[in-house]
């Protein structure tokens, strides 16, 4: 199996209803192996951990423009703790 990219966080706004959007990039600035899509979806470790210490992963679809070479792009509703620790990441943040 091959290793999961590591993603930084470059632009987190704000929408509607408490929802956050998240701009990803890789940190190696390597292509993904598949452009990502809107509508295409991925497990993220959210950064949250369970009660027995295992990391708190979260699937989440993509809103990425079809362009090869473009940041990924998702919302994030607050609907519990691993929703809520992505949607709190700062710029920066890998």
């Amino acid at each position: 199996a091959r290793a999961p990219a590591l993603l930084r966080v470059c632009a987190n706004r704000p929408l509607a209803g408490g929802a956050r959007h998240l701009v990803l990039e890789r940190v190696d600035a390597a292509p993904f192996e598949v452009a990502p899509r809107g509508g295409q979806f991925a497990i993220f470790d959210t950064g949250a951990r369970q009660a027995d210490g295992r990391a708190l992963r979260r699937c989440y679809s993509f809103l990425s423009p079809e362009v090869d070479g473009a940041p990924l792009e998702l919302a994030v509703c607050d609907v519990g703790a691993g929703s809520r620790a992505l949607g709190a990441s700062e710029i920066g943040r890998v």
